[in-house]
């Protein structure tokens, strides 16, 4: 396997798609986070505005997976393959075209009716909840504790 780019130069490459890409690399001081995710100080992760999109990884960035190009996570053994850089660079494209779409870029961003004080708005006349019956498919409040018609 051949190094394609440091993430250095993919950050360059990322620039081309939108000024507003940035990558950051993870670096975790916090033993116990450490002590759960060893491997995570081996991550970077591609920001839109300062919102992550993906992770890739810290370090150089390949154009084909092997079977060493990837991290333990959580230390156990189980192996986690890196995006390779075409992976990353579609995932990247993709998101930025859902951006377009104002509604998606306030659920990305948590503006407007997605935002965490909306979000916590609560209707008093509908209820604290909402389930879905999955029966009928239909949002039904809960009233009383219980779901609308159950015994």
């Amino acid at each position: 396997m051949e190094t394609n780019m440091t993430i250095q130069d993919f950050e360059t490459e990322l620039k081309t798609l939108s000024k507003d890409l940035s990558i950051r690399p993870n670096n975790i001081q916090n033993p116990r986070v450490l002590e759960y995710y060893p491997d995570v100080n081996k991550l970077a992760s591609v920001l839109y505005c300062g919102v992550e999109i993906c992770t890739i990884p810290n370090g150089d960035i390949y154009d084909e997976k092997s079977g060493s190009y990837g991290i333990d996570m959580r230390g156990d053994g189980s192996f986690k393959a890196h995006r390779t850089r075409p992976e990353a660079l579609q995932m990247i494209k993709d998101k930025l075209e859902l951006l377009k779409n104002k509604d998606y870029a306030d659920m990305f961003f948590g503006r407007g009716e997605y935002s965490d004080a909306e979000l916590r708005k609560v209707e008093p006349d509908k209820g604290d909840v909402t389930v879905i019956d999955e029966v009928s498919a239909e949002l039904k409040p809960i009233q009383g504790g219980m779901i609308e018609g159950a015994k």
